[in-house]
């Protein structure tokens, strides 16, 4: 196995984990030592892959796609300050969708 394939499996066991993943045993998954996983969380780390290493092991931490639908009425006036709060508070408007009365 390179050390490419290496990395991407243990980004794989990472990821189907839900608790910390030792170095002892992603090297035992992976054939090779503690030591060698260190140096590969180091470069995935490199790469931009959020990895959190904890006293138990390491985890994966990707963010949570996560979409929420709100349903508000208000008037014209009120739009910009709602959708303004919601760009400061971090979310992201994908849609805007307007029910008429008349138009539906």
């Amino acid at each position: 196995m390179t050390g490419t394939e290496r990395r991407k499996k243990l980004l794989n066991l990472m990821r189907e984990s839900k608790t910390p993943l030792s170095g002892g045993a992603l090297g035992s998954a992976t054939g090779v030592s503690r030591q060698v996983i260190v140096q590969d969380i180091a470069l995935l780390r490199t790469e931009g892959y959020s990895i959190l290493a904890t006293a138990r092991g390491y985890l994966l931490e990707e963010p949570a796609d996560t979409m929420r639908l709100f349903k508000v009425f208000h008037d014209a006036a009120a739009t910009e300050e709602e959708l303004t709060t919601i760009v400061d508070l971090g979310g992201c408007v994908v849609d805007v969708m307007v029910n008429h009365r008349v138009y539906g």
